[in-house]
């Protein structure tokens, strides 16, 4: 059973951490792919409270080069951050972040 509100709440936070991180002027785009992407992802109750079981998969798309190789170093802890951010209410797994630039894609 689809749980959309859970799904719209980790994404608001995502983008808008990222938009707030990375800056709104760096970013071309947010992608999210994968399972949840596909409204195939799974859930999981634990006491009584439904939770994201699958992973969040985000393509972040920068402007330049230069953006993309400063905040590549930077990926993992964003990565982190959003991640527990995330598990306070809303999801059980992790945030994977991908960087590239409007270019290369």
């Amino acid at each position: 059973m689809s749980h959309p509100e859970i799904i719209d709440n980790c994404k608001k936070i995502t983008v808008e951490y990222l938009l707030d991180t990375i800056g709104r002027d760096n970013i071309v785009s947010i992608i999210l792919y994968g399972s949840v992407a596909r409204n195939e992802e799974s859930y999981k109750n634990v006491n009584g409270k439904v939770f994201l079981e699958s992973d969040l998969d985000v393509l972040v798309v920068v402007k330049n080069r230069a953006v993309a190789l400063k905040w590549l170093i930077r990926l993992k802890r964003i990565c982190n951050t959003v991640t527990q951010e995330l598990r306070k209410g809303w999801m059980l797994s992790n945030v994977n972040l991908s960087i590239s630039t409007e270019e290369r894609l």
